[in-house]
């Protein structure tokens, strides 16, 4: 119970410092949201963290998504990725997070974009060059939001 409370509270964190990036930072912005949910999905059991990371996702779409539930989607099937390569890889050293979520961050703007494209008809998602400039932002601050979430999570 006390490690689904750590858990909440670094979504809730996590969601605020999602939303003071979007508030001022502009288009140079990390999604936070989702490299939480993937730092969780490295340390958490898959129960909680699927929890979480579907709610990270579900998070994204009440705030103003144009597919409710795309995101939502996108994070748990990204999340499985990740959890299948959990064991096969070292994700504490920061070289493998900058890889993992600039790799990972690609995949989810087209995984979005084929959701989008399969329940509504239309493709939404950024272009080529956006995806990779979120990816890069997301790469540079994918250690940061990993320390904290390692502290937190592994503190037992």
């Amino acid at each position: 119970m006390v490690h689904l409370v750590k858990i909440f509270i670094l979504f809730v964190l996590m969601s605020i410092l999602h939303w003071v990036g979007v508030s001022f930072m502009g288009i140079f912005r990390p999604d936070v949201m989702f490299i939480f949910a993937m730092a969780l999905a490295v340390c958490a059991l898959p129960l909680e963290g699927y929890l979480f990371i579907f709610l990270s996702g579900l998070f994204l779409d009440f705030w103003g998504s144009s597919l409710f539930g795309g995101y939502a989607l996108t994070f748990c099937l990204i999340a499985y990725i990740v959890y299948f390569l959990r064991d096969r890889m070292n994700f504490e050293n920061i070289i493998s997070q900058v890889v993992l979520i600039f790799v990972l961050s690609l995949l989810a703007g087209l995984v979005y974009g084929l959701i989008s494209y399969i329940f509504s008809g239309i493709y939404i998602a950024d272009s080529f060059v956006d995806m990779l400039r979120k990816a890069l932002f997301d790469a540079i601050f994918a250690p940061i939001i990993f320390f904290i979430v390692f502290r937190v999570i592994k503190l037992r």
